[in-house]
């Protein structure tokens, strides 16, 4: 199938052509934990299945009967969002929000439902005001400071740290920890949050939040290179709830341990989601299988995007320019760009690894000159 169809026709992106929306990848794990508490009975009635290739918990949208789809909850329109990440359904959730009666916009839940679908389109202003309005009269809301957590630690802000303290009293230790942990930089103290997390994690029964645990558990394994420790909590993590950032996560400890060929097998290669798409692509190029149709449609598409400043995929687009087609300075703007809505580990990371390749490609330019 075409790249187009793949990451979403034009037409499709047009009504969001300013906006900056979510950049899936792995975009925040915190912003995973806020899906799974909107969404909790139908995440714990998934089960558990282990498997090399996580098994979507939903029929795709080709198996979905239309009736059903038209009659979806914001809740499980959040769920197929955070399994598939498909903008449209983002669209869908807010004109659903958008004719509620109006007794019910001052609703707590219709409050966190917008601002989950505010900090999905990188309007964090917006989502972090609904979440503290949310608060001002339930000051322990769950949900609510689960929220705030999340909008503080992709912006960096150094509230995060209290926002992440504020959730032992209103979940539990675990959520507390897991929380903090993501804001750790040094390698020692990764691996001694995750030794911390799989102990006390184990100690207590699975809960709606347990995938998002998982998920942290595994992300501090990767980055602080136990790999398999890794490996076993991504498995757990996506068999609970397979959604699209923590599937991206896998792939890339798999890109880390140069297994390209297990990456083409775990995505498809019909992908819809840019996170995962573009990890195949840089996979196939490592492995020599990748048609190069379907790097010109992509390239395409994406500088189609960027001529639209239609950054909801900037995270990816970078990726794309850095790894599987060169363009090095496009790549440095789109890191950029993605650097001002989201400012995690993964995104400081990109715009170094651009600043550095860059100063390499200038090095060697003035060398050139020189010779």
């Amino acid at each position: 199938s075409s790249t187009s169809n793949a990451m979403g026709s034009d037409a499709s992106n047009a009504s969001g052509t300013n906006r900056r929306r979510s950049s899936l990848g792995r975009f925040v794990c915190l912003a995973m934990s806020a899906a799974l508490l909107i969404v909790a009975p139908q995440v714990l009635a998934h089960g558990v299945h282990h498997a090399e290739q996580p098994t979507r918990q939903l029929e795709s949208p080709d198996e979905t009967p239309a009736k059903a789809r038209d009659q979806e909850t914001i809740a499980e329109l959040i769920q197929r969002y955070s399994l598939e990440g498909d903008d449209h359904l983002i669209e869908k959730a807010r004109q659903i929000l958008d004719q509620q009666p109006a007794r019910l916009t001052s609703d707590s839940q219709t409050k966190l439902h917008r601002a989950w679908l505010a900090q999905a389109e990188h309007q964090f202003a917006s989502a972090l005001a609904l979440a503290d309005e949310v608060l001002s009269t339930q000051p322990g809301h769950p949900q609510g400071l689960l929220m705030r957590a999340a909008i503080l630690t992709v912006l960096g802000d150094p509230r995060a740290t209290a926002a992440c303290h504020s959730l032992v009293a209103a979940l539990d230790l675990t959520a507390g920890l897991a929380c903090q942990a993501q804001l750790l930089d040094g390698e020692l103290d990764q691996t001694l949050a995750m030794q911390k997390l799989i102990t006390i994690s184990g100690l207590q029964s699975s809960n709606e939040l347990s995938p998002w645990v998982d998920s942290v558990i595994a992300d501090l394994a990767r980055t602080s290179g136990h790999y398999a420790i890794a490996e076993r909590y991504y498995r757990r993590s996506s068999a609970a709830f397979p959604s699209v950032q923590v599937r991206s996560a896998h792939v890339d400890l798999m890109l880390l341990q140069q297994q390209y060929s297990r990456v083409l097998a775990y995505v498809d290669p019909t992908e819809t989601a840019p996170a995962l798409a573009v990890r195949r692509m840089v996979a196939g190029i490592n492995a020599g299988v990748t048609r190069p149709k379907d790097l010109t449609e992509t390239d395409q598409q994406f500088r189609r995007w960027v001529a639209r400043e239609d950054f909801k995929h900037a995270r990816e687009m970078a990726m794309f320019y850095l790894d599987v087609k060169p363009d090095l300075e496009l790549a440095h703007q789109l890191a950029s760009i993605n650097l001002q809505t989201q400012r995690e580990r993964e995104d400081r990371a990109l715009l170094e690894r651009t600043n550095r390749l860059l100063g390499d490609k200038e090095q060697n330019s003035l060398v050139g000159l020189n010779y």
